[in-house]
């Protein structure tokens, strides 16, 4: 039988849900439904009734049977649960820090496009290669009381920087370089730096 598609709004709250349970590593859809039963269940708190409770809770299971409601409630569990004592960890360092890091980036060639027939291409690798120049000095100002800054930087500058100044720190200077492939690549880290900041913005409210 062919699961029924969910309507845009029920897909995009599960969706929603499952890139913060991504994010929130030390916890996995089951282990989050069980923690929510086990904190909101005021009765029946067994093995058959918790099992029952995350099959009937299953996020799939909500999407198929068209369920926003309870969806919602989930997200709401999540909110109060996991973001609110992060925001409640930070300080005001992080935020410090965070916009310091942010006008870097957003002000930068890792974000902002350029016209295919000009800029230099060696300036525009030493331009996102300085990002973690300001991440170590930031670092070196707050130390220990950014981090929440510190968390949501690292991800974005090992996954998404150190990849494209690893592939381009050599050829960039010799006989295989590619301009083309390198503004191809440019622009692909130049798209995942706007998601990272539209994210970043939101985490810390900058």
């Amino acid at each position: 039988m062919r699961k029924k598609k969910g309507s845009p709004q029920v897909v995009e709250l599960c969706n929603s849900l499952r890139e913060k349970l991504r994010k929130e590593k030390d916890i996995d859809e089951v282990g989050f439904l069980t923690l929510c039963y086990l904190d909101t269940i005021k009765s029946g708190i067994g093995a058959a009734s918790l099992e029952k409770y995350i099959g009937r809770n299953e996020l799939d299971r909500l999407e198929t049977h068209q369920r926003p409601d309870k969806i919602a409630l989930l997200i709401s569990y999540f909110d109060n649960k996991f973001s609110n004592k992060e925001k409640a960890l930070m300080s005001s360092n992080d935020v410090d820090a965070a916009f310091v890091f942010d006008s870097e980036v957003a002000s930068r060639v890792a974000s902002r496009p350029i016209d295919d027939s000009h800029g230099c291409d060696n300036t525009a690798l030493s331009s996102v290669y300085s990002l973690f120049g300001t991440h170590r000095k930031i670092i070196e100002i707050h130390k220990a009381s950014c981090a929440s800054y510190r968390k949501a930087v690292e991800p974005y500058l090992e996954e998404t920087i150190r990849p494209f100044l690893s592939k381009w720190h050599l050829p960039i200077t010799s006989q295989q370089y590619n301009k083309s492939e390198f503004r191809e690549d440019l622009r692909s880290v130049q798209a995942a730096s706007m998601d990272f900041l539209e994210g970043f913005r939101k985490t810390f409210s900058i």
